[in-house]
């Protein structure tokens, strides 16, 4: 009975301990492919952080224009291992890129560029980054400069 309880115990942990195939499924990401930008819009926001504790921040102005782009679309094209931004009448630009928790990020030899996505589908792609600065003015104060950049994509259909 011993040998018996010894040898099925054996077949036992040799069939748990034979690795399984695990065969994992490619994801395909939804941001490989030809995308158009059919839309930009910059926000350019001017400011100081006010005399409180904790500094409050105080926009003095702000405006933001907004561009459709009619025939002449820059593009991204999207391939797994890297992307290239193409503006019109300039000469490509090409980056490594990542997409991670809602950031979008693009690297080349020298820049890293961080860009918020706030819609991703199969057809739309939307983000945005914001350059933002302090310097002193001439009051006691600290000034702030924002820029935003938001762009709209269009997925191109092949």
């Amino acid at each position: 009975m011993k040998r018996i309880l010894f040898s099925l115990s054996l077949l036992i942990l040799s069939i748990t301990s034979c690795k399984k195939d695990d065969s994992e499924e490619t994801v395909i990401s939804p941001v490989i492919g030809l995308w158009e930008i059919t839309q930009t819009a910059t926000t350019h926001e001017l400011g100081h952080f006010g005399p409180y504790d904790p500094p409050v921040r105080d926009i003095d102005s702000r405006q933001t224009v907004i561009i459709d782009h009619q025939n002449e679309f820059s593009t991204l094209d999207v391939s797994s291992s890297s992307l290239i931004w193409t503006d019109v009448d300039s000469l490509p630009k090409t980056y490594n890129w990542a997409y991670e928790n809602m950031l979008f990020t693009l690297t080349d030899s020298d820049t890293t560029l961080e860009y918020h996505v706030t819609e991703l589908t199969s057809q739309t792609f939307v983000f945005f980054i914001k350059d933002f600065r302090t310097y002193n003015d001439s009051t006691d104060f600290v000034a702030y400069e924002e820029f935003e950049y938001v762009y709209h994509l269009d997925k191109v259909n092949n």
